[in-house]
């Protein structure tokens, strides 16, 4: 057993070129791009539908603002080859989230920003995002979001309690979503949330 694992550790010496130093390796959100044709029509179903959901001036989306979460589920059951689940969103990635709030990857529908997180991988492996990382993807959504502004809060007494500098109003929608899906067959049923 013990020469069994001493030829992992010279084998993954040997693979990253001699770094065997016991640190993490730091991983990045990756673009990813999407093919499967039922997904992307979805995509964009959805999109459009959220577009032309509300007429007033407060639809976010109609103003090219909100993102899409995706969500993939591979080998569901025997019948049921993968499960999407889309849904519209309007919510910022806070600074000092965890890397598990932070997606896989991301892609683009219509020039619209799809954020995508592969169910599944959760507890069975860990990520190491830097803070490059996860700045540059929070830039990235936020392009996709009302700007801050700064904003001063007042008690009951109309004293200053503290200023917030990158106030942002966070919008969701609750059971906006659909989920797909696809049969080993290649037919698909969609199914909103509820």
């Amino acid at each position: 057993m013990k020469y069994l694992t001493l030829f992992v550790a010279i084998f993954i010496c040997v693979q990253t070129k001699g770094n065997c130093q016991s640190k993490r390796l730091d991983t990045k959100i990756s673009y990813l791009g999407l093919k499967d044709p039922i997904l992307t029509e979805n995509i964009k179903n959805l999109i459009s539908r959220e577009v032309n959901a509300d007429t007033s001036k407060n639809n976010l989306f109609r103003k090219g603002l909100g993102y899409i979460y995706l969500e993939i589920k591979q080998h569901v059951n025997s019948d049921t080859v993968r499960q999407y689940y889309i849904s519209p969103q309007l919510l910022s990635i806070k600074e000092d989230a965890a890397d598990e709030l932070y997606p896989d990857f991301y892609s683009y529908i219509n020039n619209r920003l799809v954020v995508i997180r592969l169910q599944g991988l959760d507890g069975f492996t860990y990520r190491n995002l830097n803070s490059k990382t996860k700045r540059d993807f929070r830039k990235l959504v936020d392009r996709y979001l009302e700007k801050t502004q700064k904003r001063t809060f007042y008690d009951m007494n109309n004293k200053k309690v503290f200023t917030d500098k990158n106030y942002r109003l966070e919008h969701f929608k609750f059971h906006a979503g659909i989920y797909i899906y696809i049969f080993n067959n290649g037919s698909a049923i969609l199914e909103d949330e509820k």
